[in-house]
């Protein structure tokens, strides 16, 4: 039998996090089992299995993304060693860090970003500018921001492309 200070001690370990289930199990001289039981016994949140999820691609991982916006998937699994699937798995998977491979709006698009409307007046790949409902300019927007990107809520004819060139910015009056 363990004392209640041994029980105290080791659920106090178990709470922190920082030592294994069964390091604890083995500094108390018990099974990980039991360490687990007292937790459920005691209320105690028991632990998650697994890993903690990555938070950026590898840099293997970072390679295939890389060669899978210019390549088939086929071409990058073989020359990976992996099948195509999980070539589309990975890129599915970190997709904030795939570069589109073209802009997500077009002058004229009309998006909600920040809480407020605006126009797009131009665009590219990474960001634009934007016009507010005064007519002011918003510089250096960035489309995909942290895995963001705004919602296209309507369009404006007055900002749209015409015959490949930006329209003269109309400033509401």
């Amino acid at each position: 039998m363990h004392t209640e200070t041994e029980r105290a001690d080791a659920l106090q370990k178990y709470v922190e996090g920082k030592l294994y289930t069964k390091d604890i199990a083995k500094h108390v001289g018990v099974s990980p089992s039991t360490v687990t039981a007292w937790a459920i016994t005691a209320g105690v949140k028991l632990r998650s299995r697994g890993r903690h999820k990555q938070e950026e691609p590898t840099v293997r991982q970072r390679k295939i993304i890389e060669l899978a916006q210019v390549l088939k998937y086929d071409e990058v699994g073989s020359r990976f060693g992996i099948s195509k699937q999980a070539v589309h798995r990975i890129t599915v998977r970190w997709k904030a860090f795939v570069k589109p491979k073209r802009a997500p709006f077009v002058p004229g698009d009309v998006i909600n970003w920040q809480g407020k409307k605006f126009t797009v007046y131009m665009a590219n790949i990474d960001g634009g500018t934007l016009v507010d409902s005064k007519g002011k300019l918003v510089r250096c927007v960035v489309w995909n921001n942290g895995g963001h990107t705004p919602k296209k809520v309507g369009f404006d004819e007055r900002y749209a492309a015409k015959a490949g060139k930006v329209a003269a910015l109309a400033v509401p009056a």
